[in-house]
């Protein structure tokens, strides 16, 4: 990995999308090691006959949702995934985690029940008291889980 890291000046890092995608700014890791400043455009004037170009088509699922616990203090939880194939209880990341376990708690997704029993690697088991599914809840309300280094509130593209 130590081979592919590289710095990137934070003023050089885009926090909003561009309306003109074609636009779009293109980062070359040249074949000598150096790095180029491109446009999207120039992508196809780079490629050659026998090159593989892998497509990221990944939707990001907007699994960030705060939370408001019983004493009134705030919190947050990230949906990571269904647990063990259960769509009705999901592994979380909370904040703060200790003190979200075994609670009741209300979200713009519904209220929510965090079980007392956590995963091996830290997780919290969480489900609506509803029954639902969140992972449609999620889509109707839960919030994109933006990088730390965007330092922006989530806006609708």
């Amino acid at each position: 990995m130590a081979e592919t890291w590289f710095s990137i000046p934070p003023e050089r890092i885009a926090r909003e999308p561009l309306s003109q995608r074609d636009g779009a700014r293109l980062l070359h890791w040249q074949a000598d090691g150096t790095l180029a400043d491109r446009h999207i455009p120039s992508l196809v004037d780079l490629l050659h006959a026998g090159d593989i170009l892998v497509v990221n088509d990944v939707r990001v699922v907007p699994a960030r949702v705060p939370v408001e616990r019983p004493g009134g203090g705030l919190g947050e939880l990230l949906f990571i995934q269904p647990w063990q194939g259960a769509d009705d209880l999901w592994m979380a990341w909370g904040r703060p985690a200790k003190r979200l376990v075994g609670r009741f708690l209300r979200s713009p997704i519904g209220d929510l029940r965090v079980d007392t029993q956590r995963t091996a690697t830290g997780g919290l088991l969480v489900r609506l008291a509803s029954g639902a599914p969140p992972s449609l809840a999620l889509e109707r309300a839960g919030e994109l889980p933006l990088p730390p280094y965007l330092q922006r509130p989530e806006q609708p593209l």
